[in-house]
């Protein structure tokens, strides 16, 4: 694994303990994904730039599904952007109709993990209650998706701090992008993302 220009090492020992922490974060799915099927998506240059992409599908094999989630315009009156929706979030399958949970900014990321593990609040991020409703694409106004989470690791210090969590090290991202095509017109967009430190 190569890293780009922006990360600058002290000694060899420092960038061998980094290197372990960037295998960890890519052999293994953050606990969220559980539900699914997952398979990490190595970047084509094979360059680390802090994030994990990881393409998922449900225990019967399908990709496609809807999101399910809370649109951030129902939660924040004065919201003027494009559609996205805030956690949690979930995948139905187009298939077998199962709902699997991707993520709940309350529970998973680095301030989930946190305040589980050590007390605090939890995310500072809105979260919806209630009935949820289906994205949409933005484009063509279609439900069905292929979904490939994005996970980011901007840093390893709590792990450095704690280094009984290193088998768990991808359960504390800080950021989080529930990445979506469309079937029906290609387009791909953001159905919601969240810093979660």
């Amino acid at each position: 694994m190569e890293f780009s220009e922006e990360f600058q090492f002290e000694d060899e020992a420092a960038r061998s303990w980094y290197e372990r922490m960037v295998r960890q974060v890519q052999g293994h799915a953050p606990a969220c994904l559980r539900g699914f099927q997952s398979k990490m998506i190595l970047p084509s240059d094979l360059v680390w730039d802090d994030r994990t992409y990881w393409e998922i599908a449900c225990s019967c094999g399908s990709k496609t599904g809807q999101i399910i989630g809370y649109s951030l315009r129902y939660l924040k009156s004065d919201y003027e952007g494009p559609l996205t929706f805030v956690t949690p979030l979930g995948f139905q399958c187009s298939s077998c109709s199962l709902n699997i949970e991707i993520i709940d900014t309350d529970l998973h990321g680095y301030d989930g993990e946190c305040k589980a593990r050590f007390g605090g609040y939890g995310a500072a991020t809105y979260r919806g209650s209630g009935k949820r409703s289906v994205f949409s694409c933005h484009e063509c106004g279609d439900s069905q998706l292929t979904v490939i989470p994005c996970f980011q690791y901007s840093h390893f210090d709590i792990i450095e701090d704690e280094p009984e969590l290193e088998s768990v090290a991808q359960d504390f991202f800080d950021w989080f992008d529930c990445e979506v095509k469309c079937l029906s017109c290609g387009h791909s967009q953001s159905a919601g993302d969240y810093e979660l430190a």
